[in-house]
């Protein structure tokens, strides 16, 4: 195990710093658009974006599966983590975009 901390460091490292960002922005639209007085309801992405990071994050600490293909399971997990949490981050931006574009008015 010892060999594996820095690679499982890194893995969780980069995806916490990419959600973090997004969480980020999606908390000061959100802000934006509750000053308006408007309900910004979760979307499936967003629910989804969690789940799978969890699951994520567990095959990381496990280390559970071999390799499939150039990345392990845990590998996998982190890559689709990361890419709904992008997926998810652009789907709240277009759907509260005009209350962005009416505030910079």
């Amino acid at each position: 195990m010892g060999q594996d901390c820095p690679d499982l460091g890194e893995q969780v490292g980069g995806l916490e710093l990419l959600d973090g960002a997004a969480e980020l922005l999606i908390l000061g639209l959100r802000g934006v658009v509750a000053a308006e007085g408007t309900v910004f309801p979760p979307s499936i992405w967003g629910k989804l974006k969690t789940n799978v990071q969890f699951v994520a994050i567990f095959l990381a600490i496990v280390q559970w599966g071999g390799d499939l293909g150039p990345l392990r399971l845990d590998e996998w997990a982190l890559l689709a983590a990361a890419v709904i949490t992008v997926v998810s981050a652009v789907e709240y931006i277009a759907r509260f975009s005009s209350a962005l574009s009416e505030d910079l008015r």
